[in-house]
């Protein structure tokens, strides 16, 4: 599976059953993005 931040970010390692979306609305940040999805791939959430 392939995705708009690239192949190592969306491999099946990192799927799951789970599907959780994301919005990073950014305007004149470009430099943040990285940081910003970094952190976004390290939470984790507790099952419902």
């Amino acid at each position: 599976m392939t995705g708009i931040v690239g192949d190592d970010l969306m491999s099946d390692d990192l799927m799951s059953d789970d599907l959780v979306s994301v919005i990073i609305p950014v305007f004149n940040r470009a430099h943040l993005i990285g940081d910003a999805v970094a952190s976004v791939l390290a939470q984790r959430r507790r099952p419902l």
